[in-house]
């Protein structure tokens, strides 16, 4: 895709070649699939579940299709063959407590990349890429095709093969530990794509990764440590790509007494508190190239920041960013440790790209007030704040429910109040919005589930909208499923309980990501 611009003088500005990827799926189509990140609390299972099966129950019809076996366990259970599951943790123990995800195509194969937080015992590195079509089409044979690469710094780059003896070419997994290369690239907290490079934006610690994708090893990763230009810089969760910048959303650090934002003062290291961060890192892509014997002003002359808290000091907290065309979005989450945000945000990316919307912002009166634009969801329903991620399918902006009040007694539940917005529209009166807790659900039995609620991470798919299922008072596996672009969006709820599932009861639960199957769109 190419955009084309003509100002008033008659200038006509051509932007780059854009390659774009679609989400698809369709009915009775191959490899409609969703696939499943797994959290601390899965087990290590990696799984792919089939989005279409033929209804069990009634004649599938042209506007609907069954999400759940009638015939399983309260109607809600998994088909036999819907789920495919990858025990991660029978390749290496450490593979499991990612923190988001997603899918890319690249010469001709589609993978997933699973993105590091903490697996129980550890922050870790140890990213994952995953041959989502091929590979997962019999997971019998993946599990024994793997390569583990690692860097020691006395021999140099490693590579352990698993007993299918594969090549860097059709490896189903492939395991590559940033540790090894960079002692600090451990614990993110998700990331995004913008082809060729994927990005690690760091969560627990201070230094972003850049992934080449097409070039997928330790010797074409980048790492700059963001901590080492400004020690308050960390604790981000995703962001986006916009032209030659890559922008850090600001979600959540910690704070000592003593010496303030990230403090590594021994006096601080036993009262260190959690603070949500307001600060949102840019950097240009010519500081992945710059030696660190550059100094500091050098290497900082490639960096942009947008300090949301000069507009509203409660405008902090975002649990993810998603650009959609000049226009980016930042998901509210928390204003403290047990404050939640109905703030909304939305960053006019200017003519060019950030960089450029930044500087001339900054020259002029108002700074960067003049390139955001808020919502407060509160003023719709108040019980809209507190939301984990977004996502879009055609001109909607969706909101994934998680939790909007401090609640220990009942054991942090969580809400279901899913958001959609449409993007021309931004206002009070482009909100749609339904509690998926107290709705009849379009399956039988179909009375409403009080426990479709604290979910992770959501996804489209053709018509419909998907939740993962993350914690709701407990871990759990119900997946909610939606007409994401209908004019009613609750008149077709489902749910998939993977807990229910026949093989592994109770196993399937607590996932921190989640992607439909990608399709190619443009190649060139």
């Amino acid at each position: 895709m190419i955009a084309v611009y003509t100002d008033l003088q008659g200038v006509t500005y051509r932007s780059k070649l854009y390659k774009l990827n679609y989400n698809v799926e369709s009915r009775s189509r191959p490899y409609s699939y969703a696939f499943l990140v797994p959290g601390v609390e899965s087990g290590g299972y990696f799984i792919r579940i089939m989005l279409e099966e033929d209804a069990a129950a009634r004649p599938q019809s042209s506007t609907t299709q069954e999400f759940a076996d009638f015939f399983a366990k309260l109607g809600i259970g998994t088909y036999s063959s819907q789920i495919s599951p990858l025990k991660l943790t029978d390749i290496d123990s450490d593979l499991t407590g990612f923190e988001g995800g997603f899918p890319y195509n690249v010469s001709g194969k589609h993978y997933g990349l699973l993105i590091p937080y903490h697996n129980g015992d550890k922050f870790f590195g140890k990213v994952v890429r995953i041959d989502l079509k091929d590979g997962m089409a019999n997971v019998t044979k993946c599990i024994d095709s793997y390569v583990i690469e690692s860097y020691d710094a006395s021999t140099g780059l490693s590579t352990f093969e698993g007993p299918g003896d594969p090549s860097s070419n059709d490896t189903c997994v492939y395991v590559m530990d940033l540790k090894s290369r960079y002692p600090q690239a451990v614990g993110f907290r998700r990331g995004f794509l913008s082809y060729p490079y994927g990005y690690l934006s760091p969560g627990e610690y201070s230094t972003v990764v850049r992934i080449d994708l097409e070039n997928f090893g330790l010797n074409s990763t980048r790492f700059i440590n963001l901590g080492s230009l400004n020690s308050h810089f960390g604790g981000y969760s995703g962001g986006f790509a916009d032209g030659s910048w890559a922008c850090f959303n600001p979600f959540r650090t910690y704070v000592g007494r003593v010496g303030g934002i990230r403090s590594n003062l021994p006096v601080d290291s036993n009262s260190l508190t959690p603070y949500y961060n307001s600060i949102m890192v840019c950097v240009n892509e010519t500081l992945w190239n710059m030696p660190t014997t550059m100094s500091v002003e050098s290497r900082m002359a490639a960096v942009r920041t947008m300090d949301f808290s000069i507009i509203r000091p409660d405008f902090r907290g975002f649990a993810d960013a998603l650009r959609v065309g000049r226009h980016a979005y930042l998901c509210p989450m928390n204003i403290a440790e047990t404050t939640y945000s109905p703030y909304l945000i939305r960053i006019s990316l200017g003519v060019y790209d950030i960089g450029t919307a930044l500087d001339t912002a900054n020259t002029t009166y108002g700074g960067i007030r003049s390139m955001v634009n808020t919502l407060n969801l509160s003023m719709v329903d108040t019980n809209l704040k507190g939301f984990s991620g977004l996502f879009t399918a055609g001109k909607y902006l969706f909101l994934v429910p998680y939790r909007n009040e401090y609640e220990p007694r009942n054991g942090q539940r969580g809400h279901g109040h899913a958001v959609r917005l449409d993007m021309n529209d931004f206002s009070m009166s482009g909100i749609s919005h339904f509690d998926l807790t107290t709705t009849t659900r379009n399956q039988i039995p179909s009375f409403a589930d009080t426990q479709l609620r604290g979910y992770s991470f959501g996804f489209a798919s053709g018509l419909y909208a998907f939740l993962v299922p993350f914690f709701n008072a407990d871990f759990h596996g119900k997946i909610a499923r939606f007409e994401g672009t209908g004019t009613d969006m609750s008149a077709d709820l489902q749910e998939l309980c993977l807990t229910y599932d026949r093989k592994r009861p109770n196993v399937y639960k607590g996932y921190r990501g989640g992607f439909a199957s990608l399709w190619q769109g443009v190649d060139s």
